[in-house]
């Protein structure tokens, strides 16, 4: 292969990857989880793409909650969906379960000392999510001001990376 073959070979690929580069950004991103509820720190997320159970889901928070916990609007949080439109979430005390199985327990208290209400059970609605984290002190769907996550709110899936 000539000097000139190898030349426009390069060139090819440099043009081939500016493309791809802005197709990826307009489809992943890297996200930095700022909590300590789940053990990864560096996630990258698929935009735009429907979670199903077991997948971590990347969501803004209402801007509420984000603005009663100090958060900017623009916070995303990552938690792992363990309902989904249809499922039964039920309860007995605190404990918390989805289809007849166990998945968290509610506390009493915030880390702040302020008493936490109950979230929300019954069927999951189109367009809802039952979301938490296995952190006992995980802001999820176990609590009325988090309830259930509506599909509005999401960013898209996460995958762990380190």
């Amino acid at each position: 292969m000539s000097e000139c073959q190898k030349s426009g070979l390069r060139y090819f690929w440099v043009f081939l990857s500016i493309p791809l580069f802005w197709w990826t950004l307009d489809h992943y991103r890297l996200y930095i989880n700022v909590s300590s509820s789940l053990p990864q720190k560096y996630w990258l997320v698929a935009y735009g793409k429907t979670p199903k159970r077991q997948d971590y889901v990347c969501f803004k928070p209402l801007k509420s909650i984000a603005k009663e916990y100090g958060f900017s609007e623009n916070v995303t949080w990552i938690k792992q969906v363990l309902g989904v439109p249809g499922d039964l979430v039920t309860r007995q005390d605190r404990d918390f379960y989805i289809n007849d199985q166990y998945s968290a327990t509610a506390k009493t208290h915030s880390l702040k000392g302020e008493p936490l209400k109950i979230g929300p059970t019954g069927t999951i609605n189109k367009g809802q999510y039952y979301v938490s984290t296995p952190h006992k002190d995980s802001f999820d769907s176990r609590y009325e001001k988090m309830g259930w996550l509506n599909e509005s709110q999401t960013v898209g899936v996460a995958y762990p990376l380190w």
